[in-house]
């Protein structure tokens, strides 16, 4: 998993599928320590295969969190079976879908902050 910052947004790339273990759990506790703090967050998903239950749950947490926090998650990169997914559980409407990091960037940087 890479992370960078650009623009003042958290980058969060993960480099394995997301399915179950060690990069799912890795994925989790930095992206809600993020949120938790207020920040921006960006998944990159474009080096992510697979996207199963448990990192469509990590998802849909860390946005509530981020939510309660005044904050939000993107996430970008995502391929066509990755689209189906997230729009077929309705997190693409909670979580904006977007196709690359620097248009994820331009999206926040564009928004207010959200209300909790």
């Amino acid at each position: 998993m890479t992370r960078q910052v650009v623009n003042g947004r958290i980058v969060i790339e993960p480099t394995a599928d997301l399915c179950e273990g060690a990069e799912c759990d890795q994925l989790e506790r930095e992206i809600l320590e993020h949120v938790r703090q207020g920040h921006a967050v960006v998944l990159d998903l474009s080096r992510t295969r697979l996207l199963s239950a448990r990192g469509l749950g990590i998802l849909a947490r860390a946005q509530s969190v981020a939510v309660e926090h005044g904050t939000r998650v993107v996430v970008c990169g995502a391929n066509h079976l990755q689209l189906h997914l997230l729009s077929a559980t309705r997190l693409a409407d909670e979580i904006a879908v977007l196709d690359d990091v620097p248009a994820a960037v331009r999206l926040l940087e564009s928004l207010r902050p959200v209300a909790a």
